[in-house]
C-alpha cells in the first residue's frame, strides 16, 4: 500500500533506492499504452486507505497525520481520542462544529464531555437518520440503569440502521432483563440471521424459547450455539434439559459427556436429577412415574439465572414437562450404562449417584449389581459425624432400608447375615442420638424381619 501511494510522488521513496531505479523503468508511451484498461484509484483514495490500514494496525500517530493531511476530521477526532488526547479532539470538535455542524461531531462531542444533549442534538441535525446517535444514546441510559428509555433508543436506532449487529444484541439483552420476550425473540433472530457464527445469540435465543416452553425451538438454538461455544458448560446444561424435553436422549447423553469433560472448569456436583430422569425415560418408559409431574425430578430444572439473565420467579414445575416416551431400544440402555458407569468412576461418594445407578440396574434386571451400588450408597452416606446429624442418620436409614429389600431379594443365608450385621451397626450408632426418630425405628422393624427370616433359614 505503500509502495502504490509512492508512486504519484517523483521524489525517491523508500522503494526506490536509485536514480537507475528510475531510469531503469519501462518508457512512458509503453506504460501509458494500456492506461485507460487499468482501474486505479486516485492518490487520495490510496492515502485514505493507507490510513484505515495504520487504524486498524494500532498505528495510530501515523494514521492521524494521514487523516490531518486528507481533512478527515472525523477520523481525526477518533485518533486523537484513541491517543488519549481529549483535549485536543474536544478543540478540534468544536472548531469543526463552528465551521459545518455535523452529526458526527456532534456525538463525538458528546462523547468528549458525557452530555447526553448532545446525542439529541446530533438525532435532530440528522433528521433522524443518524442511527449511532440513538446507540450511544440507549447505552448512556442503559448506564444510568434506565432500561426502557434505553429500549426506545435502541429500537429507534435498529428502524434507521437494520444491519447493524450489535444494536439488535443490545436491544434483545435489555428486553430479556424486561422480560419483553416476543422483542427479544425478534432481536436475537435478526442477530443470528445477519451473523449465524454468533454462538452467544444463538444461546440467549434458545433460553428465551425455553422460557417460553417452546422445546423444540429451544432445542435447535442450543444446538446452533454449541457449534460456537463448545466449552462454555452453562450452555451444555440447558442443552440437556431441552433435549430430554423433545425426547432427544441420544444428544442429552452426549452432553452429559461433555459436561464431565469440562468439569474441570465448572467444579459443580453431577445433576443426578438428570441421571435420574433419563433412567425414568429409556428403563421404565411406561411408568407412572414419568407422567406425574411431581417427585424428584422436579429438581432436574436448570437454574436459568447462572447461565442469561433472566429473572425466573415462576415455579420450577411449569419449567420442565414430564411426558411419557416411547420404549427405547437396547442401544439407548448401552449408552445410559456408559454413562452412569463413567459418572460413578469420576465421582465415587455421591449417594445419589450410586442411587440412581441401582435404580437402572434393578431396571435392567442386574440384582447383584444394584446391590453392590446401594450398598455403595450406604457406604457413602457414612461420612465422619453422620450419627450425630438428624438429617444424615434420617438419609442413611432409609438408604439401608432400600439395601434390606435387594439382600432379602437375594434369599441366601450368607446374604441375611451380611444384611444384619450392617443394619445393626447401623441402628446401633442412630439410636445414640436419634432413637425416636420415624427412620430410625422403621429401620429397626426391618431389622427385627430379617433375624426372623435368618432364623427360619437356619
Amino acid at each position: 500500500m505503500q509502495a502504490l501511494v509512492d508512486q504519484h510522488t517523483t521524489r525517491l521513496t523508500i522503494t526506490q533506492t536509485s536514480l537507475k531505479a528510475i531510469q531503469d523503468a519501462a518508457p512512458a508511451h509503453e506504460r501509458l499504452a494500456y492506461v485507460y484498461s487499468v482501474i486505479f484509484p486516485p492518490r487520495y483514495e490510496l492515502k485514505r486507505d493507507l490510513a484505515d490500514r495504520y487504524l486498524s494496525c494500532g498505528v495510530f500517530a501515523s494514521a492521524l497525520a494521514t487523516f490531518q493531511e486528507l481533512e478527515m476530521w472525523d477520523e481525526v477526532v477518533q485518533c486523537f481520542q484513541l491517543l488519549d488526547q481529549p483535549k485536543h479532539a474536544e478543540a478540534l470538535v468544536r472548531e469543526r462544529l463552528a465551521v459545518a455542524p455535523t452529526p458526527l461531531m456532534w456525538c463525538c462531542l458528546g462523547d468528549l464531555t458525557e452530555d447526553v444533549a448532545h446525542y439529541e442534538t446530533a438525532w435532530e441535525v440528522s433528521k433522524h437518520r443518524f442511527a449511532r446517535a440513538k446507540r450511544t444514546w440507549g447505552r448512556k441510559m442503559f448506564e444510568q440503569h434506565k432500561i426502557d428509555e434505553a429500549i426506545g433508543h435502541f429500537q429507534d436506532a435498529v428502524r434507521v440502521a437494520p444491519m447493524y449487529t450489535q444494536a439488535w444484541f443490545f436491544l434483545g439483552s435489555l428486553s430479556m432483563r424486561t422480560e419483553d420476550w416476543p422483542t427479544a425473540v425478534q432481536a436475537f433472530t435478526r442477530v443470528v440471521q445477519l451473523s449465524p457464527d454468533d454462538g452467544e445469540a444463538w444461546g440467549n435465543l434458545g433460553s428465551i424459547h425455553l422460557r417460553l416452553r417452546q422445546h423444540n425451538e429451544a432445542f435447535n438454538a442450543f444446538q446452533e450455539a454449541l457449534k460456537q461455544r463448545r466449552t462454555l458448560w452453562q450452555m451444555w446444561e440447558n442443552f440437556v434439559l431441552c433435549a430430554m424435553q423433545v425426547h432427544k436422549f441420544g444428544d442429552a447423553m452426549y452432553a452429559m459427556h461433555q459436561l464431565l469433560d469440562l468439569r474441570d472448569k465448572h467444579k459443580r456436583p453431577v445433576d443426578h436429577e438428570m441421571l435420574a430422569w433419563l433412567v425414568e425415560a429409556i428403563v421404565y418408559p411406561q411408568a407412572d412415574a414419568i407422567a406425574d409431574d411431581g417427585g424428584e425430578n422436579e429438581a432436574a430444572t436448570i437454574d436459568m439465572h447462572a447461565v442469561y439473565p433472566l429473572d425466573d420467579d415462576d415455579n420450577d414445575d411449569g419449567v420442565v414437562t414430564r411426558a411419557p416416551t416411547a420404549a427405547s431400544d437396547a442401544n439407548y440402555k448401552t449408552q445410559l450404562a456408559k454413562l452412569l458407569g463413567r459418572t460413578t468412576s469420576i465421582v465415587t461418594n455421591n449417594p445419589k449417584v450410586w442411587q440412581v445407578y441401582a435404580h437402572f440396574h434393578d431396571g435392567c434386571g442386574h440384582k447383584a449389581k444394584a446391590l453392590e451400588c446401594r450398598l455403595k450408597e450406604c457406604r457413602a452416606l457414612q461420612k465422619a459425624g453422620w450419627d450425630k446429624n438428624q438429617h444424615d442418620v434420617e438419609l442413611l436409614c432409609r438408604a439401608a432400608k432400600r439395601l434390606s429389600v435387594s439382600y432379602i431379594e437375594d434369599g441366601s443365608k450368607a446374604s441375611l447375615h451380611a444384611c444384619r450385621l450392617y443394619l445393626r451397626g447401623v441402628v446401633k450408632k442412630s439410636q445414640v442420638d436419634f432413637a425416636d426418630n420415624p427412620d430410625v425405628q422403621d429401620l429397626q422393624g426391618v431389622l427385627h424381619h430379617l433375624e426372623t427370616l435368618e432364623a427360619q433359614a437356619n
